[in-house]
């Protein structure tokens, strides 16, 4: 199948753009857009289980950032649950006094195609003499509750906070748990829940001049009243704050991440294990991303039953040769070896793929989480013009046929 457009105009931070299908196998593509003087959270509704063209939904309904002069800061997040309902979840800042910054979540019916009422999940006080907020992600547990976590400075130093709340009991907790206290500009924190219906959280942790690593954080319960938090003692380099997390068949928990030769790489911890246990890091050592071009490199985990799927996106080399241009690299891991590395021939930025443990839908509609059998791995990216004057978002799958992988994707 070739790409499809979704949006032809400019549209919102690519940081967490996301798409998810629902039970008839449709797929929604959830942004935000930046349409002054209210940015607004957008969703596109796909024509067939294999769309030809999107169409967007409930404009009239559609959450606006609540006063003028604010973005979405690193853009919007978003999971869908088993009764086709899509979560979504953002941090607002704002520029103008009072200068602060906002948590909030919206539902969205694929079904009716209405959107729900919005909610603050927390206020979140803004400094502007500290770093930004950034880094905003949410997950659906097997209950269909949310689970969301963020970060945001301390007005009271330099320092950054990351934050956790969920939705058990019908509303948000009231005050939202501090995970760890960090000195990073930006975070990026993942979040997904586990086979043990516990929140996984990562981020990367940096104290000036002493250290740097990332940090793998597990609830102590679905409703959590604390972290166990694990340094997994690898230095980064800051262009590559972006990890992505996954569970397999065995509930056996996966950290993506680009390793210190910025290659595509692993980490895994066995269920059983102590949470302090977790493996060395796997790399693809053919592959190296280029972080010269300055811009936060992006890798995402996608686990099929025990087979893993790594994608990055680059400037890339591969065994020492320069494929030229952004492009969307992808590996995979299946019995204990690297079998593949394709690079799809198309210049993109900020590639977003299809992902969670408990509701995974396919183009069939089947539920492809927790056991796998997935039959293809759906992903979004958007494309800018060298002249910056045409941005356009894309939707794509990449379909899995009989342990082998078929692509069929058109060029710009």
């Amino acid at each position: 199948m070739t790409k499809t457009i979704i949006e032809p105009d400019e549209s919102g931070d690519p940081a967490r753009r996301q798409v998810v299908r629902n039970s008839l196998g449709i797929p929604f593509f959830v942004s935000d857009v930046w349409e002054l003087p209210l940015d607004k959270v957008r969703i596109w509704k796909g024509n067939s289980a294999h769309p030809t063209s999107f169409s967007i939904m409930d404009t009239a309904h559609a959450p606006s950032l609540v006063r003028g002069t604010a973005t979405f800061e690193g853009g919007v997040t978003a999971a869908i649950d088993s009764n086709d309902v899509i979560h979504i979840f953002w941090i607002e800042r704002y520029y103008n006094s009072p200068d602060d910054s906002y948590a909030a979540y919206v539902t969205f019916n694929t079904i009716t195609g209405l959107y729900g009422t919005r909610e603050a999940v927390d206020a979140l006080p803004y400094n502007p003499g500290n770093a930004l907020p950034h880094g905003a992600n949410i997950s659906i547990d097997s209950n269909d509750l949310p689970h969301v976590v963020w970060s945001s400075p301390d007005p009271s130093n330099n320092k950054h906070i990351v934050y956790y709340n969920n939705r058990i009991g019908g509303t948000w907790k009231g005050i939202s748990l501090l995970v760890e206290t960090t000195t990073a500009a930006n975070i990026q924190p993942a979040i997904t829940i586990d086979a043990d219906n516990k929140p996984f959280i990562s981020y990367h942790s940096y104290e000036v001049g002493i250290t740097k690593d990332w940090i793998v954080a597990l609830g102590n319960a679905n409703d959590p009243s604390a972290f166990s938090l694990h340094p997994l003692g690898e230095d980064y380099n800051l262009h590559t704050y972006q990890t992505s997390l996954a569970i397999d068949l065995n509930g056996d928990h996966y950290i993506a991440k680009l390793d210190s030769a910025f290659h595509p790489s692993f980490r895994k911890h066995v269920r059983a294990d102590s949470w302090n246990t977790w493996g060395n890091p796997v790399s693809n050592i053919n592959v190296t991303d280029n972080p010269a071009s300055g811009n936060n490199e992006d890798i995402e985990i996608v686990i099929n039953g025990m087979d893993v799927y790594l994608f990055s996106f680059i400037p890339c080399y591969y065994d020492g040769q320069e494929e030229g241009g952004e492009r969307l690299g992808w590996s995979a891991y299946k019995n204990d070896l690297w079998t593949d590395y394709k690079i799809i021939p198309t210049s993109l930025w900020e590639v977003s793929t299809k992902w969670a443990y408990w509701i995974d839908r396919d183009s069939t509609g089947a539920n492809r989480g927790i056991t796998g059998g997935r039959k293809e791995i759906d992903f979004v990216w958007y494309f800018e013009s060298e002249d910056s004057e045409t941005v356009h978002d894309y939707f794509e799958s990449i379909m899995l046929i009989s342990n082998s992988v078929q692509m069929i994707i058109e060029n710009l």
